[in-house]
């Protein structure tokens, strides 16, 4: 899966590949999301039991021969005594005796079915409807098991078979109707033996590892259709240059080029995402600058304001006669007198911890502290500018601009530090990152969100 960034006349480009290739989910039947029900993240995939699956295309990596793990959260709705109940299989409607897994009810004992026959039996299960299990099946070496609720239930399983490819159906057997009156959240599939013993059921949604193949979440929108395999990375920013904002590769701090901003109009856009929405928690935005002249006068640096209106609660850095300021909720809230010079390179960044916000120059707090109990709400971000609405932009900042990047959950500096020494990478907590790398002149300019 690759991301997609615009630049200012619609040209369409690729950006960092995915930490793996998606796979290709379906909806069948009356399958949907459903935001009655989750165990994490606010909504779940929704089974009416009548011919409703998830199927997945055919894919290599569903090929176990190690080590691997199947496992999910479901919650029943119904059930009909003497019912099979099929969870998750691998099978074709006519290829039962293949080396494939399934995981299915026959009333309320859990089987594991492969190679023809159940390998695994539990004894029967208290299964209430209304609440939420954890199921598993997990094999480590020659050794497969079967969980509920992180107890092992059935016997263990002497499991020296080769898996071979197979297209997936969750929720009910390919084709033949035997369907989950329920909804399923978090299917992850992994090679590697995530359980070999007992174990406490995961307490919060899966993230990626090396060792995921596939991490469905079943969120989004009520009654959705589609659902997504988190490949661990996240949604790129889309990215406008307006004005002459261009690539330049004449100046940079890494990577070979920077954005230049002439300082008459220009700017980078990025439309509003929750992700700059802060919220109460921990933030972090820096940059680096290289002034193309002495900057005296009054420049927007960073602006997340909605047409530059003062009284909202988003970030602001600005310059004004000799001092820089961090703007925010209609007032300046940290002050420092510096004539950045042209021709040299400076590090900046505003940084959050609870309720503690510093402003740095070059890894040296500047400024005082301040208290920061604000509610940040989502935003856009305006960078090198600031928008009056209506297309006009104004106060631009004539400088190139390298290594953009906000993090959200995270305070990166709490006390002085070394200015960074080379180009950032991502993490969990970063929600944008422009190295502003490319074509000299080019106006395209990618959020890196491998």
């Amino acid at each position: 899966m690759t991301g997609i960034v615009c630049n200012l006349v619609g040209n369409v480009v690729t950006a960092a590949a995915a930490v793996r290739t998606a796979k290709t989910v379906t909806a069948v039947g009356n399958a949907q999301v459903d935001t009655a029900q989750s165990k994490f993240g606010g909504a779940a995939a929704l089974f009416d039991g009548t011919g409703d699956r998830l199927t997945v295309t055919s894919d290599a990596d569903f090929a176990f021969s190690g080590d691997f793990t199947i496992e999910f959260f479901i919650r029943w709705n119904a059930r009909t005594h003497g019912t099979n109940y099929i969870l998750f299989d691998g099978r074709l409607s006519t290829d039962g005796s293949v080396v494939k897994p399934t995981i299915y009810h026959v009333d309320s004992s859990l089987r594991y079915f492969v190679n023809g026959a159940d390998r695994i039996t539990s004894a029967t299960l208290t299964i209430n409807n209304g609440v939420w299990y954890h199921y598993a099946l997990s094999r480590s070496g020659s050794s497969t098991r079967l969980f509920v609720d992180g107890t092992q239930v059935g016997s263990t399983y002497t499991d020296n078979n080769t898996y071979v490819q197979s297209a997936l159906s969750i929720g009910d057997y390919a084709g033949t109707g035997y369907g989950l009156n329920g909804w399923i959240d978090e299917v992850r599939i992994s090679n590697t033996a995530r359980y070999t013993a007992n174990f406490t059921a995961p307490s919060a949604a899966f993230t990626n590892d090396s060792n995921t193949l596939m991490l469905l979440h079943c969120d989004g929108t009520d009654a959705s259709t589609t659902f997504t395999d988190d490949t661990g990375s996240r949604v790129p920013k889309t990215i406008t240059a307006i004005g002459n904002a261009q690539i330049s590769t004449a100046q940079s701090k890494f990577g070979g080029s920077s954005m230049l901003n002439d300082g008459t109009g220009d700017a980078l856009r990025i439309e509003s995402n929750a992700d700059f929405g802060y919220g109460t928690g921990d933030f972090c935005i820096e940059f680096w600058i290289r002034p193309t002249t002495n900057l005296s006068g009054t420049y927007n640096v960073w602006d997340q304001r909605a047409d530059g209106a003062g009284v909202e609660v988003k970030p602001s850095i600005y310059i004004s006669g000799n001092t820089l300021y961090y703007y925010t909720n209609n007032d300046n809230r940290i002050s420092y007198g510096i004539q950045l010079q042209s021709g040299t390179w400076y590090h900046i960044a505003v940084s959050r911890s609870g309720s503690s916000t510093k402003m740095w120059l070059d890894g040296t707090q500047v400024g005082s502290t301040y208290t920061d109990n604000n509610n940040y709400v989502t935003s856009q971000v305006i960078i090198s500018n600031y928008s009056a609405g209506g297309g006009n932009y104004y106060y631009a900042t004539p400088a190139y601009f390298d290594e953009i990047r906000i993090s959200k959950g995270t305070a990166r500096y709490t006390a002085n530090f070394t200015a960074p020494t080379t180009a950032f990478t991502n993490d969990a907590n970063t929600v944008l990152l422009i190295h502003a790398d490319g074509t000299n002149g080019s106006t395209t300019f990618t959020d890196d969100n491998a």
